[in-house]
């Protein structure tokens, strides 16, 4: 299942191509009403955007959804050096927020409500030129 606040074009295509096994909600994350739980959420875009005073609100609804033993993936902007703060916030011209993360500082964030942090790592930028 994916979840955006952004319909994307080819998310009918997508449908049609699993035979409807892939599935696709237009909400925000935080006012999206479901019964269902999961084994796994992959945050890749969403996280980084939210208000810094929205954490628990966030952070919490990610819990109420997953499963026991759930796994969450969160993928991040990354600070340029690992800092003690938690994180830096940019309003961006769009009114969104862009924050980026200190290893550590998020670490420190996502274990105060319960998650257990196995791995963290660095995903380069690809240059495709």
């Amino acid at each position: 299942m994916g979840l955006d606040l952004y319909r994307h074009p080819s998310w009918d295509q997508y449908v049609a191509d699993s035979n409807g096994l892939v599935q696709f909600v237009h909400s925000s994350f935080l006012d999206w009403v479901t019964e269902l739980n999961f084994t796994a959420i992959l945050d890749n875009g969403c996280f980084h955007h939210q208000a810094p005073d929205e954490d628990d609100i966030y952070l919490n609804r990610v819990k109420t959804l997953l499963e026991d033993q759930g796994i969450f993936v969160l993928g991040l902007y990354p600070s340029a050096e690992e800092e003690s703060e938690l994180s830096t916030v940019t309003t961006l011209p769009s009114g969104k927020y862009k924050r980026l993360f200190s290893v550590s500082g998020i670490k420190v964030l996502l274990e105060s409500y319960g998650f257990n942090c196995y791995e963290s790592g660095l995903v380069q930028s690809l240059n495709l030129d």
